[in-house]
Order: C-alpha cells, then sequence, then structure tokens
C-alpha cells in the first residue's frame, strides 16, 4: 500500500508507473535541497525526517551523496555566519546594558556584571591575539614560499 510518505522518499508517481526522468530528477532535488536546508539549519536525521515527512533512513541514504554532505556543511558554515553576525550586532547593546549594570545596578547585579565583562574582555583579547599570530605565520609562510619560488634550484 502506498502512502504520501512513500511518493516523496520515491519520487511522484504519475498513472500507476515511474514519472518521467525530468519530474523524478525535479522532486528528487527538491527533496535534496529541502533536506540540505533542514539538516544544514541544525536539525537531527530524525528532526529532518519527520520534517520532511520522510523516513531517517531517506535522510541517511540522501547524505550517502558527497555532494549533498559537502552542500549541508556549505549551509552549516553559512548559517553559522549569519548568527555570528546577528550576536556582532547585538554585542554592542549588549555590553552597554552590562556596563549600565555594572555602574548602577543593585550591588549583586553589579559584581556579576563586572565579572561577565572582565569575561568578555579576555575572550575577546586572546581571539585578537590568536587571530594576529595566525596571521603573522600565515605570512611568513607566504614569503618563505615566494623565496623559495623566486631562489635558483
Amino acid at each position: 500500500m502506498r502512502n504520501e510518505r512513500d511518493d516523496f522518499e520515491r519520487g511522484p508517481v504519475v498513472g500507476g508507473g515511474s514519472a518521467p526522468t525530468g519530474a523524478s530528477a525535479a522532486a528528487r532535488a527538491a527533496r535534496d535541497d529541502a533536506v540540505i536546508e533542514a539538516l544544514g539549519s541544525g536539525t537531527t536525521h530524525q528532526q529532518a525526517a519527520d520534517l520532511l515527512g520522510v523516513s531517517s533512513k531517506t535522510i541517511q541514504r540522501t547524505l550517502a551523496d558527497p555532494t549533498i554532505r559537502a552542500r549541508v556543511a556549505t549551509r552549516r558554515r553559512e548559517r553559522m555566519e549569519e548568527i555570528t553576525g546577528l550576536l556582532i550586532g547585538a554585542s554592542g547593546s549588549a555590553i552597554a546594558a552590562l556596563v549600565e549594570v555594572a555602574r548602577d545596578g543593585p550591588p549583586h547585579n553589579r559584581v556579576t556584571a563586572a565579572i561577565q565583562l572582565l569575561k568578555l574582555g579576555r575572550r575577546f583579547y586572546s581571539a585578537d591575539f590568536l587571530e594576529g599570530q595566525v596571521l603573522d605565520r600565515i605570512a611568513a609562510l607566504e614569503s618563505d614560499a615566494a623565496e623559495s619560488k623566486d631562489a635558483p634550484g
């Protein structure tokens, strides 16, 4: 007995037989895109399956394709960049709120806010310092590679 889940997993069925190749390819591409978006947004395999009305086995079969896995990884990176952008955009207001509480809040809240500001400062300094170190090392490696290339050999 067929059901909608079977149709989505196998592609549309027309007149009791298989759908034309173009329609099957389009249905598969649409399913693949839906899987990529769901998994790229952070859902588990089971959550993606439930959301799309397919089995988790279908999600696993879809992910067997290295191209699909790569697209999911790309979508996850894109999503992290979007989230990071939102966090960076909100960070100024969040820091201002912490500074305000540290100055004018009740004593317990002032201490908590001050501790958070110190932790954030240390994290940002460490990240900036490490990034600078990495960039300096990359520049040195690129310079060494350029000198090696130009050296008579």
